[in-house]
């Protein structure tokens, strides 16, 4: 999701299935049909749960081919996770380093 100054949703990166496969599409977060419920999470992140109903989505609006979605998620599913790992790590070390202080 991207935010505008205000803390808007603008637009969100959605996969979904089509009958050519699976389809990546950019939709914009203001679009009729979208709801937002902000999910309660222990670092206090802005996490939401999305309700797309009957949501219109343009053909230009399509994120590569039509069908080759996997492709690129697959991609971009791979970055995240050494991301994510990246972040525990390092979550870890300042962790460690909270302990060693506390015990010293």
């Amino acid at each position: 999701m991207w935010y505008n100054y205000w803390g808007q949703v603008t637009c969100i990166i959605c996969v979904a299935k089509t009958a050519s496969g699976v389809t990546l599409f950019l939709v914009d977060g203001r679009s009729p049909g979208i709801s937002y419920t902000l999910l309660k999470t222990i670092d206090g992140d802005k996490q939401f749960e999305v309700i797309f109903d009957k949501v219109k989505v343009p053909k230009k609006n399509i994120l590569g081919m039509e069908g080759e979605g996997n492709l690129k998620l697959r991609e971009v599913l791979r970055k995240a996770a050494v991301a994510k790992c990246i972040e525990m790590v390092c979550g870890s070390q300042q962790v460690i380093e909270m302990t060693v202080d506390y015990v010293k």
